[in-house]
């Protein structure tokens, strides 16, 4: 029983720099505004909510 159990930290850093860039239909600009959150431990709701939405508009200006 040689099997190392992973930390949380570890699990979410695998999730976080390896696994989200591999789930099928995740868009790559989502995908990079939680790594980014996460990386600099500012991964709440609200910073979520507000990277999001701050995506979504600079996505509409890029349509228009």
């Amino acid at each position: 029983m040689d099997q190392k159990i992973k930390s949380g930290k570890e699990v979410l850093d695998e999730f976080f720099n390896f696994t989200l860039k591999e789930i099928p239909n995740v868009d790559e600009g989502v995908g990079r505004v939680l790594l980014n959150l996460y990386q600099n431990n500012k991964l709440t709701a609200k910073n979520l909510a507000n990277a999001l939405s701050k995506l979504r508009e600079e996505s509409a200006n890029d349509r228009d």
